[in-house]
């Protein structure tokens, strides 16, 4: 059991100081160093690899195997044992969803963090204490944007197949064709635009973190400040 101080609160044991040391160690080495290298990451990814030919998709539903139609209206239809994905859209994923994942676990760092260094409940002079609770709400805002990020992957892979099944099944109908294809570059679209708000929610964070250090490690002072 912890030791108990006389003023009747309990000691943290050496193993709970041990991990709060290092959760303030990991999260202001996140925010000093490696947010920015995260930032200048996410960016050299969208300009080398989802530039105007990263929606290229032209040959897609030959590779997926899927039929055609002739001018005769006759269908030709090729059946590989089975039928591949999108090796561009793979590709981009790949890119995409290891910043999706490392959002979603710098943002519980954070929260953890600054929850860590939220003071004891008193009266008056909770201003600073204000400021921690909305910057942490701004992190539980940029969690649910990498979880919505992640569920945007899942959920494409699980309607492509209902459309390459209706392709493959009614290939004299060109609008179940052009649907895959429309369908495949609406994904490469998305995977840019939550790339980018994955970078925004980064800058985001930093710049609050940022602005408001001095109020979230020592939130209860004399002075009265305006979160930024």
């Amino acid at each position: 059991m912890a030791p108990v101080r006389e003023s009747g609160a309990i000691e943290p044991a050496p193993e709970v100081s041990k991990q709060i040391a290092s959760v303030q160690q990991r999260a202001e080495d996140l925010v000093r160093v490696q947010i920015p290298v995260k930032i200048a990451e996410i960016s050299k990814i969208l300009d080398s690899e989802f530039g105007d030919n990263a929606f290229d998709l032209s040959a897609s539903l030959q590779a997926a195997g899927i039929a055609e139609s002739d001018a005769n209206g006759h269908n030709h239809p090729a059946k590989p044992q089975r039928i591949p994905c999108n090796e561009r859209v793979l590709r981009q994923h790949a890119l995409a969803k290891p910043h999706f994942l490392a959002l979603r676990k710098d943002t519980l760092l954070l929260k953890v963090w600054i929850q860590l260094l939220i003071p004891k409940i008193e009266d008056g002079n909770n201003f600073g204490v204000s400021i921690q609770v909305d910057i942490i709400a701004e992190i539980r805002s940029a969690a649910d944007t990498a979880i919505e990020c992640w569920n945007y992957i899942t959920n494409y892979y699980y309607y492509r197949a209902g459309y390459i099944k209706k392709a493959a099944k009614y290939p004299h109908i060109d609008d179940w064709r052009e649907l895959v294809r429309e369908y495949d570059e609406n994904q490469l679209l998305f995977l840019r635009l939550n790339l980018e708000l994955v970078r925004d929610c980064y800058v985001r964070l930093h710049d609050l973190i940022s602005k408001n250090y001095d109020k979230i490690v020592c939130p209860r002072t004399t002075n009265s400040e305006n979160l930024y």
